[in-house]
């Protein structure tokens, strides 16, 4: 069976990722492993519950379309692009789909661009949405 792994942050673009993933996933009958990444750098007691929400709302859209999802949030001290490439090697997974952007303004100058991070760490084919 065909895996797809979609990384989500549960921002306004990741819900256009989650339809461009669906758009591919259905015909193919593929399985989705839909991850979410709680932000290791977040000061913010809500962390976990945001992250929780952004996953939930994915898979939920999954769901509709009567596709095979696999939730997966993942904590941890490592940043969002290599938890992303570790999953996507553990699940063994034949595409990566996250989007161009999410964290904005001084996190991501701090963090760099998770996608432009995951381009350049996987083995595996990525699909970036715009």
């Amino acid at each position: 069976m065909f895996k797809i792994l979609v990384a989500t942050d549960g921002s306004p673009h990741s819900k256009k990722v989650v339809r461009d993933a669906a758009t591919i996933a259905a015909p193919l009958r593929a399985e989705v492993m839909v991850l979410t990444v709680e932000d290791w750098t977040a000061v913010d007691r809500d962390s976990g519950a945001k992250s929780k929400d952004a996953l939930d709302q994915a898979v939920a859209a999954f769901q509709k379309s009567d596709i095979n999802v696999v939730p997966l949030l993942r904590k941890g001290t490592k940043r969002p692009a290599d938890v992303i490439v570790e999953v996507a090697n553990e699940f063994d997974v034949g595409l990566i789909i996250l989007g161009s952007r999410g964290l904005r303004g001084i996190q991501e100058m701090f963090l760099g661009s998770v996608s432009h991070r995951v381009v350049h760490l996987a083995e595996k084919n990525v699909m970036i949405v715009k």
